[in-house]
């Protein structure tokens, strides 16, 4: 059973993540895992991430890594909810480089509007974090 995801375990995980990418791409991050590095909450169940480009080796790598650090992680964005935004690559901050894998966090207008849609109570919240900050 996965355990709740912390600051240090997402680091460790995108650390990992980064080594095993063969070649250049771009990791999205989202939801809980944007808000557990800006620190607006403790842990998340899972980490939510779109790759765009996609880097060599990192989805073989993805299993290995649940199982090692006991957390989930979902190919999920807010792309998935709502069509994508202009210029949202433009807008998604850098959080930083991790061997070959660009990781930012996915831009905070398309979460918000995301959140939104969805309308859960912790999605709200967060939405309104977001704006806040």
């Amino acid at each position: 059973m996965a355990e709740k995801l912390t600051k240090e375990k997402l680091l460790s995980f995108l650390a990992r993540l980064g080594a095993s990418a063969r070649t250049p791409g771009v990791c999205f991050i989202t939801g809980g895992s944007s808000a557990i590095l800006l620190g607006w909450r403790e842990t998340t169940i899972d980490v939510d991430l779109k790759f765009d480009p996609e880097p060599a080796g990192v989805f073989d790598a993805i299993p290995a890594l649940k199982r090692e650090l006991s957390i989930n992680v979902e190919l999920a964005s807010p792309a998935d909810f709502l069509p994508p935004l202009a210029d949202w690559r433009e807008r998604s901050r850098s959080i930083g480089s991790f061997g070959k894998l660009h990781v930012c966090h996915y831009d905070f207008l398309s979460q918000a509007l995301s959140k939104l849609e969805r309308g859960h109570v912790k999605d709200l919240l967060d939405a309104t974090e977001m704006l806040r900050r």
